[in-house]
């Protein structure tokens, strides 16, 4: 099991990301500010994903379940928490930057 966290700095505000991996999947937590739980998603693949729990950020959480669940290529469990004020688009690019900074801490362990 490994977990990373990372956090970074945009549009005034922090931004929080818990990479748990486990033998058979990834767990992600994003978080404004500090870690915390929201709208849950699975993703198996690109094109199979699926709301657990929530109502706020729901095309959000799908979005970035599904594209982390083609990159790494394994079943992803995701939660985010953002305040209704945020533009879902800007943080889903915060979400990628996050990611980036993950792979690229993976990739050195390597």
């Amino acid at each position: 099991m490994n977990c990373i966290e990372e956090s970074v700095e945009a549009h005034g505000q922090k931004y929080t990301l818990i990479y748990l991996k486990l033998e058979n999947s990834i767990i992600l937590v994003f978080s404004e500010g500090d870690p915390k739980l929201g709208t849950i998603a699975m993703a198996t693949s690109r094109e199979l994903s699926s709301v657990i729990l929530g109502g706020r950020s729901i095309m959000l959480a799908k979005s970035m379940a599904s594209y982390a669940a083609y990159r790494f290529e394994t079943p992803i469990l995701l939660s985010t928490n953002i305040s209704e004020e945020i533009d879902e688009m800007q943080v889903f690019d915060v979400f990628l930057k996050l990611l980036d900074k993950i792979s690229m801490r993976q990739a050195q362990k390597v």
